[in-house]
């Protein structure tokens, strides 16, 4: 995603030296060209990550539900008697705890890797621009990190006191 910003940038300093429309026509030409590329390989990036985290969160899922039914096998015959071990409980568990497990383990990471990724990209791309300017940028985002958290503290308060009020 940082590439795209960069692109468009890029087209914007184009149409803004308008100095011969056939030479402003051939340079716009080519970085839709390439914002075309991105984005096609954006949707193939998406769908491979969706799909390999898809593909190994189901093998977790599928592992714990083997691991778990196989543990509720071995217990002895009491067990079952207990109302918590009934036939219902055991396969709620069975089909719930591992589902859970699974959106934990590939949603997040997913996310995760992708943000990192476009973080990292967007500070070399920044680095190769200006690098003073990317010296000042990484020097203030930890404040603004912490008063983006500390917003969003003070608003989800604000919501928790409204509603104490409603009640």
């Amino acid at each position: 995603m940082p590439f795209i910003g960069a692109i468009m940038a890029k087209m914007l300093f184009v149409l803004m030296d308008v100095h011969d429309l056939n030479d402003m026509r051939e340079q716009s030409d080519q970085w839709c060209m390439l914002m075309g590329a991105l984005a096609a390989c954006a949707l193939f990036t998406g769908f491979s990550q969706k799909f390999s985290f898809g593909v190994i969160g189901e093998n977790v899922a599928f592992n714990i539900r083997q691991t778990l039914y196989r543990k509720i096998l071995e217990k002895h015959q009491g067990w079952f008697d207990e109302r918590d071990n009934s036939p219902g409980a055991l396969s709620t568990t069975l089909a719930s705890d591992a589902q859970l497990i699974n959106g934990v383990s590939t949603e997040g990471v997913g996310s995760i890797m992708e943000a990192l990724c476009a973080v990292a990209t967007g500070i070399t791309i920044a680095f190769i621009y200006s690098w003073r300017m990317s010296c000042v940028c990484l020097i203030i985002a930890p404040f603004a990190a912490i008063t983006g958290y500390m917003g969003a503290k003070r608003r989800s308060g604000l919501g928790e006191e409204q509603d104490q009020s409603k009640s």
